[in-house]
């Protein structure tokens, strides 16, 4: 069942992040009120944060539970009632771009973030909208 995140939920949420080694201070948290969690069995497999109605700031899922869809569940959840959506990814994270190019989203822009030294991709998704790049590396088909 995928519902919006609660108070209580929110210590579980920072476990998972962590575990990810994604930062997501609870202040952040807090002041949001666009999280969604994947609950199944009472227990929390899978969590999405947006920043803004249209920015995707995390999608993390519990490394027990990969593999299952939840990831795919929670983005077209939050897509449903959205008509685009955006979010960075980090260019060496191969496995994330394919993940979001697949569920539809275009590489839009690159860029140099100078707190992480590294190069990150805008994706974007639009209801009905078909054009963007496609490749990512040389090695992409």
């Amino acid at each position: 069942m995928i519902r919006k995140a609660t108070l209580p939920d929110y210590q579980k949420i920072i476990q998972l992040c962590s575990a990810n080694k994604i930062t997501v201070p609870f202040v952040k948290l807090e002041n949001t009120n666009q999280i969604f969690v994947f609950e199944d069995k009472r227990q929390i497999k899978g969590v999405i944060g947006l920043e803004a109605p249209h920015i995707v700031s995390f999608l993390v899922v519990d490394s027990n539970f990969k593999r299952q869809k939840i990831a795919t569940k929670l983005l077209r959840y939050v897509r449903r009632n959205r008509a685009h959506l955006m979010i960075h990814i980090l260019i060496k994270n191969i496995a994330a771009l394919r993940f979001f190019q697949n569920l539809g989203f275009k590489a839009v822009a690159e860029t140099n973030s100078p707190s992480v030294e590294e190069t990150k991709v805008l994706m974007a998704w639009a209801q009905g909208c078909f054009s963007g790049f496609k490749k990512f590396n040389k090695e992409d088909s």
